[in-house]
């Protein structure tokens, strides 16, 4: 699974204990494994810091380098 560290903060959805959603920033430096990637919504499932996170695919690829390649 492709690996991408942050270069910049970028935006992100998780969900908590109790299924609410929280919208937060994803730290410089922070590395986040593509689970499943969407060309219709534009959005990327992943994993960052052991939890599940949403970000649009177009900010990892333009604010995040590419550090292992790998299908989504």
């Amino acid at each position: 699974m492709p690996q991408y560290h942050l270069r910049e903060d970028i935006p992100a959805v998780s969900y908590d204990a109790d299924g609410k959603v929280k919208v937060f920033k994803l730290p410089v430096g922070a590395v986040v494994t593509v689970e499943i990637a969407s060309q219709e919504t534009g959005l990327v499932d992943g994993v960052w810091d052991g939890r599940t996170v949403s970000v649009f695919a177009q900010d990892l690829t333009t604010r995040g380098e590419l550090v292992r390649k790998g299908a989504a």
